[in-house]
């Protein structure tokens, strides 16, 4: 499987980058995301993946829950996309991450 990139915008924190400014990047066993720096995630750090809509549906993207330390990222990462939304989440499945909904706690 050859790496998957998409621009996009992005949400870690506090922090927030529109499109195009930030880039996903998927391969088997890793998803990177990156504006300012960039923050990787493996499988085994992802509890789940999940797709959102805000309205309008302008905004679209996955929200990525983890168990990264809050030192690291903050809890759930939003990486925003203009493309083709079921793309993007068959890409980080065929990647080997988890889709679905966090765990309620």
């Amino acid at each position: 499987m050859r790496p998957f990139k998409q621009r996009g915008g992005i949400e870690i924190g506090g922090f927030e980058a529109t499109w195009p400014f930030a880039s996903i990047t998927i391969e088997p066993g890793l998803i990177s995301l990156g504006v300012l720096r960039r923050v990787n995630f493996t499988p085994a750090e992802v509890i789940a993946v999940e797709r959102f809509y805000c309205i309008p549906l302008f905004y679209k993207g996955v929200v990525i829950h983890h168990r990264k330390p809050a030192s690291e990222c903050s809890s759930a990462v939003k990486f925003f996309t203009m493309g083709n939304l079921d793309e993007l989440t068959r890409r980080i499945a065929d990647a080997g991450f988890p889709l679905g909904s966090q765990p309620s706690r």
